[in-house]
């Protein structure tokens, strides 16, 4: 028997990109019964499949810091972003965006791996998307900046484990 490898899982994934808009990851992201909690935004489009390899890989080690060790780095270089379907608990300072902010319309490549959607957003990291911030700040929803932090190990897993609160 043949035990796959980080590269079959790569591959794996590349055939599992799809072609969408945003519209469609922010309906599962809102839909209270949707398996999709978080929306991570990749940089680079060729980040996609090998990020959901290491992703799948770390939520099925059972190890509770996995993905953040994953996630952490990716997120102080720039490299990847998030929205969350609920207000996260300790904010992701210069990582977070909130989905309402992005169009509807905008062109997605993107990976079903729950409780993740992985996508690449042509336009967003380059800032020439129209994304608004100025109607998303509050308690639900800080002030964004540049400034990239680590994020608490229980982030992630606080979602996970308790659910919606929709």
């Amino acid at each position: 028997m043949k035990t796959e490898t980080k590269t079959d899982k790569t591959a794996e994934f590349m055939s599992c990109i799809d072609p969408t808009e945003f519209a469609t990851l922010k309906r599962h992201l809102d839909h209270p019964d949707s398996p999709i909690e978080f929306i991570l935004y990749v940089k680079d489009e060729a980040m996609l499949a090998p990020l959901a390899a290491r992703l799948e890989q770390a939520m099925e080690s059972g190890q509770e810091d996995a993905l953040k060790q994953e996630l952490n780095p990716l997120f102080i270089d720039g490299e990847v972003k998030i929205s969350a379907d609920t207000p996260l608990r300790v904010p992701f300072l210069g990582a977070e965006i909130p989905a309402d902010s992005i169009p509807l319309t905008a062109d997605c490549r993107v990976i079903y791996l729950p409780p993740f959607y992985i996508t690449h957003t042509p336009g967003l990291f380059e800032g020439k998307l129209n994304v608004e911030h100025a109607d998303h700040t509050g308690p639900d929803h800080p002030e964004i900046t540049d400034e990239p932090r680590k994020i608490d190990s229980q982030e992630l897993t606080y979602h996970h484990r308790h659910g919606r609160s929709h």
